[in-house]
Parts: C-alpha cells; structure tokens; sequence
C-alpha cells in the first residue's frame, strides 16, 4: 500500500507531466506541420466568463461547404501558397477537419488567446477584417494557431 507521501507526489506529477505532454505535442505539431495563412473575420461570442481571446470564423471562400447541415467535413489545404482547394480531403495532403454548425464550418481553431491590454484593440482589428491567422497542419491532419496577423504582420510589436 503506497504511504500517503508517496501518493501526494504521484498527484502533483500527474498534472506537470500532463501539462507537458500537451505543450510538447503542441510544439511538435508547429515545427513538422505546413504552414498556411487564412483569413478570418470577427465573431462576438457573447462568453465573457472565458478568459481573454479573440474568437473569429475563418473565412473560407467554398461554396457549399456546410450544404450537408451538421455532418462531419474536411477540406484540403493546398500546398500552394495561402489557399485552400474545395470541401473534399479525399487524398489530401493537408486536410483541415471539423464540422458544420448553424452553416458555419467549425474547426476548433476558432479562438486565440491574448493578453488583457491588447484585447481591446486586436478584437476591433479583427472585426473590421484586418485579421488572419497562421496555422500549421501536418499530413495525418494535427494542426495548431501558430500566429494572428493584423494586415499581414505579428499583432505584437516585438515580432
């Protein structure tokens, strides 16, 4: 029977290790994957008990992407540039995943989070269609916000 110190030390590792394991995949994910730059456009979640972040839509330009209302979709990235072919990631290199929601394709990339003193500022950027966003999907589809632009360039200032 493990002692109660034993115990105590297995519980606050569990978490670190956990919280590792999160932010190495997450580190991985951004190193191996392609990169892409989308545009996006402001979104007011009306969620102010989340924490600081800037919650936007993509802004695909395919028609019909959620014809199939809530159905399971992909679309496939195209290693050409910033832009994106159509809804089918049949044979897809980079294929982006999600779902339809109220017409809306959801990736689950849709919030990014930023520091409470420039939450004004970024949001109102991003609502007036200023914004894109940076992402990095591998082959098997892992993906990861690397950056948010304001008009093409790092929102930070040290960037």
């Amino acid at each position: 029977m493990m002692n109660h110190k034993n115990l105590l030390i297995a519980a606050l590792l569990f978490p670190i290790v956990g919280l590792a394991f999160l932010a190495g995949t997450k580190a991985y994910v951004s190193s191996l994957g392609k990169e892409f730059t989308l545009p996006v456009i402001g979104f007011d979640p009306r969620d102010l008990l989340s924490g600081h972040y800037i919650v936007y839509q993509i802004a695909f330009d395919i028609d019909d992407l959620c014809a199939e209302y809530n159905e399971p979709q992909a679309i496939c990235l195209v290693d050409s540039g910033d832009h994106y072919a159509s809804n089918s990631a049949t044979d897809c290199e980079y294929p982006l995943t999600g779902f339809c929601q109220g017409g809306r394709f959801q990736t689950g990339l849709e919030r990014f989070y930023i520091p409470q003193s420039e939450a004004l500022r970024l949001d109102a950027a991003v609502r007036k269609g200023e914004g894109s966003i940076v992402l990095s999907v591998t082959p098997s589809g892992a993906n990861v916000v690397k950056a948010l632009l304001i008009d093409g360039q790092s929102w930070r200032a040290e960037d």
